[in-house]
């Protein structure tokens, strides 16, 4: 394990020294993230693929944890702040998370025509600031494998919501295909420019890959957005597991990945 959860970068080949403007470990998550969780216990530091990370934990009867309802959640919060996610502010961040082999479960094809419609969140969400109905403004979903009907999402999504918050407007873009990969550090990068008006940015990458594009508004008006790392989920019947590890904030993509 590394001891601080600062880490130290280098210029590549004489160039500039990534400045980010948040840096943490995947070891050191808790120290920083508030957790959400039916116990302290659900959550377990450990090494996945050779580098440390947090392990996010949900077991079945795991409901009604922060306003989850019957879905199941054990979740990192990082909370409001001044420093992003409002009004007219730029940024970058990096998220890196994995799915543990000896943890990941795909979900269940969700029955034709009728609830329950399994859902996974991972990866990058931002969460209004407001408590209430409606959607998180950006979120990050995983979907069974296989759909019972052609209506039923598979796979990896990212969502963008805004408008009014009890009944927003939503986009989605298939990222990923089923089945999710294991035990193999994803890294999602988004630039952000957060407004409730036209003058919205947000783009997701993986590597060199764009996967997603939403210009326009992307927060809810008198509203900021804060960051989560979820496992949040349709309940199943089964406990599921995502492993988070380095989460990066800066002014570049250069400040957030190096």
């Amino acid at each position: 394990m590394k001891a601080s959860a600062v880490l130290t970068l280098t210029a590549r080949s004489g160039g500039p020294v990534p400045q980010p403007d948040f840096e943490i470990y995947g070891d050191a998550l808790l120290n920083v993230f508030g957790l959400q969780a039916m116990s302290p216990t659900r959550a377990s530091v450990g090494e996945w693929d050779g580098r440390d990370g947090t392990m996010l934990t949900t077991q079945p009867g795991d409901a009604n944890i922060a306003g989850s309802g019957a879905s199941e959640r054990c979740d990192l919060t990082l909370g409001a702040s001044g420093s992003y996610g409002n009004q007219g502010q730029y940024e970058w961040w990096a998220v890196d998370f994995l799915f543990p082999s000896n943890g990941w479960h795909e979900l269940p094809m969700s029955p034709a025509n009728a609830q329950p419609w399994y859902f996974q969140l991972a990866g990058i969400e931002f969460h209004n600031s407001a408590s209430g109905s409606g959607q998180a403004n950006v979120q990050t979903i995983v979907y069974p494998p296989t759909g019972s009907d052609p209506g039923r999402n598979t796979g990896m999504y990212c969502t963008l919501s805004y408008g009014n918050q009890n009944a927003p407007d939503k986009e989605e873009t298939k990222i990923r295909a089923a089945p999710m990969p294991t035990d193999w550090w994803i890294r999602h990068v988004c630039e952000c420019k957060w407004s409730s008006a036209s003058d919205g940015v947000y783009r997701l990458w993986e590597g060199a890959s764009l996967l997603a594009e939403y210009l326009g508004p992307n927060l809810y008006p008198g509203q900021s957005v804060y960051l989560k790392l979820p496992n949040y989920h349709t309940a199943f019947g089964k406990s599921q597991s995502v492993v988070y590890g380095r989460v990066a904030r800066g002014k570049t993509r250069h400040d957030v990945e190096g």
